[in-house]
């Protein structure tokens, strides 16, 4: 084994331990929050729509952000690398922004100014970590079969992460269990656990992995925003995985973020252990093709599998409206609601690792 094989084995394991924190915080934000909201705090049908408003035009902001944040990384030369500085910067803002997030006393309109600028600061500093992050995986491997190793990986860890939280989460800061008697204090010492994990996990990439590292070029051109904007609606196969990925995320997000909480809560009770077993069955099948996909990908054509994939999705939502008009049998209509979910999310994370990899050999 030669140097450079040795440094991918220890890549590979390194690389992907680093994002379990990581996307703790990511579920901790994207499914918890509005519950967190809406059962700890009273507010109005005005403050309500406000906060809904914040969240939709943070993620219109996201759009322009992204790519922003793409050119300053790609402009970024220090001695340690232009991933690493940006990985660090963002992973301990983000730690404080979210311990804000749930450590606050704050009622009404002054809850929604605070929540406005926390959820902006949030979406630029995880912008920081999470470009930067997977922006790494071809400084780690040059060719395909290897970015499919680092991606897939990558994505089974984050896995790990987001459904370690979902699973956890519920169960601490609801009922009985409930950390200090109280959800608002469950959430806010959830919180600060989380903040102190992210850093310590994503320090296993920061400090263990070692990229390829390209001498900079004598002088480099600087693009402006709209110049990225046109290069990207020049590459015509971009710009279609970039709808396709937009549309996954939506399904993910209504999913997770609807389903996953509010919808549990509100039509089976507000009890953490339903949506555990939500979360805990929905992911077994997702666990599944995070380990095999490198495998699945090189027996399956990549549009055979998505053409497969969507199959199973469209499977997996038509048990979820069904089980919506059996909820009130309360065991059936759960079944079918946790089912869903299991084949819907199988579908839906393929996508996802497909357009991840596509994206980066595209670009």
């Amino acid at each position: 084994m030669n140097e450079q094989q040795k440094y991918q084995k220890r890549n590979l394991l390194l690389f992907p331990l680093g994002t379990v924190g990581r996307d703790a915080v990511y579920a901790l934000i994207n499914s918890f929050l509005l519950t967190f909201v809406l059962f700890t705090r009273s507010l109005n049908a005005a403050q309500l729509t406000a906060i809904t408003a914040i969240m939709v035009a943070a993620r219109i902001f996201d759009a322009l952000n992204d790519p922003i944040m793409g050119s300053i990384i790609e402009h970024t030369h220090s001695r340690f690398g232009k991933f690493k500085p940006w990985l660090t910067i963002g992973v301990l803002s983000t730690s404080v922004v979210i311990y804000l997030f749930f450590n606050t006393d704050l009622h009404g309109w002054s809850f929604v100014c605070l929540f406005g600028i926390l959820y902006f600061l949030f979406s630029i500093t995880y912008t920081m970590n999470d470009i930067s992050y997977w922006g790494m995986i071809p400084a780690l491997g040059s060719d395909a079969n290897a970015r499919n190793q680092f991606t897939s990986r990558a994505t089974l860890f984050a896995g790990i992460g987001s459904t370690l939280a979902s699973i956890l989460i519920p169960v601490f800061s609801t009922g009985k269990n409930a950390i200090g008697g109280s959800s608002f204090t469950a959430y806010g010492r959830i919180a600060l656990i989380i903040a102190i994990l992210a850093p310590l996990f994503l320090s296993i990439t920061i400090f263990g992995v070692r990229e390829r590292r390209d001498p900079p070029a004598a002088k480099q051109e600087r693009f402006r925003f709209r110049e990225i904007i046109q290069t990207i609606l020049r590459n015509d196969q971009l710009v279609w995985i970039a709808v396709i990925f937009l549309l996954q995320q939506i399904g993910n997000g209504l999913i997770v973020g609807g389903l996953g909480s509010t919808y549990i809560y509100l039509t089976f009770g507000y009890e953490g252990g339903l949506y555990s077993l939500f979360t805990m069955v929905g992911m077994s099948a997702t666990a599944f093709l995070m380990v095999f996909y490198p495998a699945i990908s090189r027996k399956c054509p990549r549009k055979q599998l998505m053409s497969i994939m969507a199959v199973i999705a469209v499977i997996g939502y038509a048990f979820l409206l069904i089980s919506g008009f059996l909820a009130k049998t309360g065991t059936l209509g759960f079944a079918l609601l946790v089912l869903g979910y299991m084949l819907s999310n199988f579908g839906q994370y393929c996508y996802y690792l497909i357009m991840m990899i596509s994206i980066l050999n595209t670009v």
